[in-house]
C-alpha cells in the first residue's frame, strides 16, 4: 500500500519567470564599492540561471532546487538591505515579472509587473516550496523503499508554505487589488498547501510503519 501511494504524489507545475531584470543597472547609482557593486552582479546571474531553469523541461528537482537556493539568500540580503537603511536611489524602477501555475490564460495576471523585493522574494518561496514537494515525488518514484525521504521533503515544503502564510506574505503591502494578484502571493492557499504537504507526509510515514510491522511481526 505505501508504494502504491509514494508512487502517486502529485507533481505540481511550478511558476516561471517571464522577464529578466538587471539589478546592477538598477542600482548603479547606489553602488558604493566594488563588494557591492560584484553583488548585485551576482543577483542577476543567478536570478536569470533560476529563470531558465524554471522554464526547462529536461532539469530535475534536485537541480533546479540548487538553482533556487543560489538566489534566495541573495535576495534576503538585499530586503533586509533595504529594510534597515533609508530609500535608496535607484537608476531605473525595480520590474519583476512572473507567470503563476495555478491561474493561467488571464493577460491581467500573466503581465503585471511588481515593483517590491518582497514579491520577488514570496514567488521565489513559494516555487522552492513547490519544488521540494516534486522532489519528495520523485525520489518516490526512483525508489519507493525511500518513504521516510520523502516525507522528510514534504515537511521541508510544509514549513516553507507555512512561514509564507503566516510571516512572510503579512508582509507585503501592495496597493493591488487581490484579484490581481498571483495565487501564490495568497495566504489562504499557502496554508492550504502547508496542510496538504503535512497530511501526505504523515500518510507516508504511517504507511511504512504499518509495512514495517507487516514484515518484521506475524500479527
Amino acid at each position: 500500500m505505501s508504494v502504491q501511494f509514494s508512487r502517486t504524489l502529485f507533481v505540481f507545475p511550478t511558476p516561471e519567470i517571464k522577464e529578466s531584470f538587471d539589478f546592477e543597472q538598477c542600482f548603479y547609482c547606489s553602488i558604493g564599492d566594488e563588494s557591492v557593486n560584484e553583488f548585485v552582479k551576482d543577483l542577476s546571474r543567478l536570478r536569470e540561471k533560476m529563470a531558465v531553469s524554471l522554464s526547462s523541461s529536461a532539469l530535475n528537482a534536485s537541480s533546479l532546487l540548487a538553482d533556487i537556493d543560489a538566489y534566495v539568500p541573495l535576495l534576503w540580503q538585499l530586503l533586509d538591505s533595504l529594510d534597515r537603511q533609508d530609500p535608496v536611489k535607484v537608476e531605473t524602477p525595480l520590474r519583476f515579472l512572473w507567470k503563476g501555475s495555478v491561474i493561467r490564460g488571464f493577460p491581467k495576471l500573466d503581465s503585471t509587473v511588481y515593483t517590491d523585493v518582497i514579491f520577488d522574494l514570496i514567488m521565489s518561496l513559494h516555487t522552492k516550496g513547490l519544488v521540494t514537494a516534486n522532489l519528495a515525488a520523485e525520489i518516490a518514484q526512483s525508489d519507493p523503499s525511500a518513504i521516510n525521504t520523502s516525507a522528510k521533503y514534504l515537511r521541508e515544503a510544509a514549513a516553507i508554505m507555512k512561514y509564507l502564510a503566516a510571516t512572510l506574505i503579512p508582509r507585503w503591502h501592495t496597493k493591488l487589488n487581490y484579484r490581481h494578484l498571483p495565487t501564490e502571493t495568497n495566504s489562504v492557499y499557502c496554508e492550504y498547501l502547508s496542510e496538504f504537504f503535512t497530511a501526505s507526509s504523515n500518510q507516508m510515514y504511517v504507511q511504512s510503519t504499518t509495512d514495517f510491522v507487516k514484515t518484521n511481526f506475524k500479527l
